[in-house]
């Protein structure tokens, strides 16, 4: 499964919505949905058997092919691979010369987003990138980071923090901020209730 990395452009957007609600406690990957291509060469995702809540309502998944839609001829785009109450499926994006990943549906957890090459005649791994947010995992990075804290220590150690950019207990941060770091850095505020 492909990895984001700062300034990945199809879901920075999305991630932000799916972060902010997950921190107001309603919809997040609570275990498993990862999604592979299953080792077949066709348009079906394999989505692993988990749970996501919704709407503050856990909903289990059971493990599933999920079909994609054919590939445009020309243009490349990005699928959505969700899950809702009734199981997961794909949201099929607008090919383009410069695609966007469509909006996530009302109700629905993202689980990953699908590269789908012009021509392609199967997903691979490599194209799917896992986008599942499960946020106890993130909140327990971020208490075990903030433990050990104390007055006029720095961030420097905190995962979700730019270390040399935060001045503890001051929480003064400069203008030199990527548009990542800046994300991350709102993040480790609502943390820690700054």
């Amino acid at each position: 499964m492909r990895e984001h990395t700062d300034g990945d452009f199809p879901f920075a957007n999305d991630f932000n919505a799916l972060v902010r609600d997950a921190l107001e406690g309603g919809t997040q990957v609570e275990s498993g949905c990862g999604v592979s291509d299953g080792g077949t060469q066709d348009m079906n995702v394999e989505v692993a058997s988990g749970s996501v809540v919704i709407d503050g309502t856990e909903h289990s998944i059971s493990s599933q092919s999920v079909s994609l839609a054919s590939a445009d001829s020309d243009n490349p785009r990005y699928d959505l691979v969700v899950a809702d109450s009734s199981g997961a499926k794909a949201v099929t994006g607008t090919a383009s010369a410069t695609p966007k990943a469509p909006s996530i549906p009302s109700k629905s957890v993202l689980l990953a987003i699908v590269e789908v090459p012009a021509g392609a005649s199967g997903a691979t791994d490599g194209e799917i990138s896992d986008a599942r947010v499960i946020l106890h995992e993130i909140a327990n990075t971020a208490v075990s980071a903030l433990e050990n804290l104390s007055e006029g220590d720095s961030f420097s150690g905190y995962p979700l923090a730019h270390g040399t950019d935060v001045d503890a207990p001051t929480n003064a941060h400069h203008d030199r901020f990527t548009d990542a770091e800046a994300q991350k850095q709102a993040l480790a505020y609502d943390f820690i209730g700054v």
